[in-house]
């Protein structure tokens, strides 16, 4: 016989999930439908407990048990769930609920952490600052599908559609934009601490790690990658930002393709615009038995532009900035990998403004101080710079720097230990019309990478007073120059300057 009505009063039941570090209780009744309307008792669930070892509260209302059974009526869904700070509602139909197939479901979802996430939805998510979004939920062969996404992810917006495929393997799947993003809302993709000082909704634990990053007298992350977490799923992220946040921003836009599959990291590529060039990267890193990853990473500088870079300094100019770098290590954080790297990188510039330069490459008061302490107008035309730096076991050396000026030669010397975040480098200046004035001036930088200082190399004096010598002993780092690959397809000031020095 067909059943008219079903009713439930105070169903129970009972879930404990050491995997997930969940223990809650769900209660179940059916609500009668007000006289004379002709419903049928809807459904209702309350679940009570912990999960990911966090408080959990639920409150569940949807259409009459007996309507699952009729695909072609649409059943009601309302949803509303706490777990820990995050909330999460999910409110519309379901035309076929059995099969939660014919989704109509509107879902929103806040949480100061995106990786709180990870326990309710099976796939490892870096931090974040605080994250609401909300989007048109459905289910289809066997992948839930979040489309049609507007949020916020810190003072950045998010756009685009996540999605969760189940099986034998979790796949996630995410095709995301901003129109224009704070990079310090991206920090938890490399292992920092995301966020900035002051953004809404931020815990009070962010806001003591953002103080305490801050406070730190070390710049790159140290924070391990998880390799066990790389190994929970399969993942798929395209990523574009239009436009790039901060004063003094050189960048002028982002795009990234990563995927992760089998615990092995693939960025192809990674790049940030600079002007009509950019910045590119493709890296692999593999995760290896001890718990370190192994990392290869090819770099290059395509004709970016020094009048974009300029512009960010608040000045003119034009030219181009070119360049080539690998990168082979093995570590636990972006700290160790660097610190234990081995490679080189070569960059070539010809054109434009050294004063512009030098203020946005390395910030604008201690650009300011270095052209200072070099004694090289502000204002001097680049005709062209090169730089060759080999890597060995963290240390980045200075093989060959050489920047030429319609009035100034400089080159430099030394070393940047990238695992203990120390500079030692030195920079010499050279006048192209000697004077008694313009005989060579050194400087030294030193301190570390959050903090560095420039002072005149030590016995400076003394140096310069046998400086007088004459410029001979500038084409002892020229005599590198012509083994260097410049390949920047618009560097003919530096050719002709490789060419003069190799025929020496």
């Amino acid at each position: 016989p067909r059943i008219g009505a079903l009713h439930i009063r105070d169903g129970q039941v009972h879930a404990a999930i050491a995997g997930l570090q969940a223990d809650f209780a769900v209660t179940l009744n059916t609500e009668d439908p007000a006289p004379g309307s002709g419903d049928d008792p809807a459904l209702l669930a309350e679940a009570r407990g912990t999960y990911a070892a966090l408080p959990i509260a639920a409150r569940f209302r949807g259409g009459a048990v007996l309507n699952l059974r009729d695909a072609d009526r649409p059943w009601p869904v309302d949803l509303q769930l706490t777990n820990g700070p995050t909330r999460v509602t999910a409110r519309g139909t379901v035309r076929d609920p059995v099969k939660l197939a014919g989704a109509d479901v509107r879902l929103e979802v806040r949480t100061p952490d995106m990786a709180l996430l990870s326990p309710l939805i099976g796939v490892p998510i870096t931090r974040t600052p605080p994250f609401q979004a909300s989007g048109r939920l459905d289910y289809r062969a066997g992948s839930f599908r979040f489309t049609d996404v507007q949020g916020r992810v810190g003072s950045s917006d998010i756009a685009g559609a996540y999605t969760v495929s189940t099986g034998a393997r979790t796949v996630f799947t995410a095709d995301l934009r901003s129109r224009q993003v704070d990079l310090a809302d991206l920090g938890g993709l490399i292992g920092g601490t995301p966020g900035r000082a002051g953004e809404a909704g931020q815990t009070a634990e962010q806001r003591r790690e953002i103080a305490r990053r801050a406070a730190s007298p070390r710049l790159l992350p140290t924070t391990a990658i998880s390799v066990p977490s790389l190994k929970k799923a399969n993942m798929h992220v395209r990523y574009r930002a239009d436009a790039i946040r901060g004063e003094g921003m050189p960048f002028d836009g982002l795009e990234l393709v990563l995927d992760i599959e089998d615990g092995v990291i693939r960025l192809h590529p990674g790049k940030f615009r600079v002007g009509r060039g950019e910045i590119a990267a493709d890296a692999t890193l593999t995760p290896q038995p001890n718990g370190a990853v192994r990392a290869a990473a090819d770099i290059a500088l395509r004709r970016m532009d020094i009048s974009r870079l300029m512009q960010a300094a608040g000045a003119g100019g034009a030219g181009t900035l070119g360049g080539t770098g690998r990168i082979e290590s093995t570590g636990r954080s972006l700290s160790e990998l660097l610190g234990n790297g081995d490679g080189g990188l070569t960059i070539v510039s010809v054109g434009g403004n050294l004063s512009a330069l030098l203020a946005d490459l390395s910030g604008l008061e201690f650009g300011k101080a270095l052209l200072s302490a070099l004694g090289v107008p502000d204002r001097t035309e680049i005709e062209c710079l090169i730089g060759d730096f080999g890597l060995t076991n963290g240390a980045l050396r200075v093989n060959t720097l050489l920047l030429d000026t319609d009035s100034h030669v400089v080159t430099g010397s030394g070393v940047a230990g990238l695992g203990r975040e120390v500079l030692d480098l030195r920079l010499r200046t050279d006048s192209k019309r000697f004077s008694i004035g313009s005989l060579p001036t050194s400087i030294a930088i030193t301190g570390s990478f959050k903090n560095p200082s420039i002072a005149p190399e030590a016995g400076e004096l003394a140096a310069r007073a046998g400086a007088a010598v004459g410029l001979g002993v500038l084409f002892a780092p020229l005599a590198l120059l012509p083994t260097i690959q410049l390949g920047v397809g618009e560097n003919s000031q530096c050719e002709r300057l490789t060419q003069r020095t190799g025929s020496r």
